[in-house]
């Protein structure tokens, strides 16, 4: 495997292509494509610096495609897209967590809010017990 680090798009060529697969590089090969890849990656830098029309996004792809060839640069796009889906995996699962958490906390108050409204009928019902108590004496009283 060729030890380079020129970026996340390039951490595949220093693990490997995933899946047990490894660019076949001998010794002397493994330097030599260092050596172009940091050269080229230098040269890009340069060009970037002074030129505010180059987009750096695509640095890293064009390094690969030029010192590596097309099809390291298609195994780069598959491992950057499934880096992507990973990471919108996790961010889905800490959208679900929030969601439960949030219906779980308005399952909470709707339980306080149908307690004080069940606490604020018994009271009610008390108050107009109390009230025909007291009319209800008075007409005894009345009838007296």
């Amino acid at each position: 495997m060729v030890h380079v680090n020129l970026g996340g798009k390039l951490a595949w060529v220093r693990h490997g292509l995933g899946h047990g697969h490894v660019i076949p590089f001998r010794m002397s090969t493994r330097i030599e494509t260092q050596e172009k890849l940091k050269e080229k990656k230098e040269e890009y830098e340069a060009i970037a610096s002074t030129d505010s029309s180059v987009n750096l996004e695509n640095i890293d792809n064009r390094i690969i495609t030029e010192v590596l060839g097309p099809e390291s640069q298609a195994q780069a796009e598959v491992q950057r897209l499934r880096d992507q889906i990973a990471q919108m995996q996790a961010n889905t699962v800490e959208q679900i967590v929030e969601v439960e958490r949030k219906y779980e906390e308005l399952q909470q108050q709707l339980r306080v809010d149908a307690a004080a409204r069940e606490a604020a009928a018994t009271t009610r019902e008390a108050e107009a017990a109390v009230i025909a108590a007291e009319q209800s004496k008075k007409y005894d009283e009345l009838q007296l």
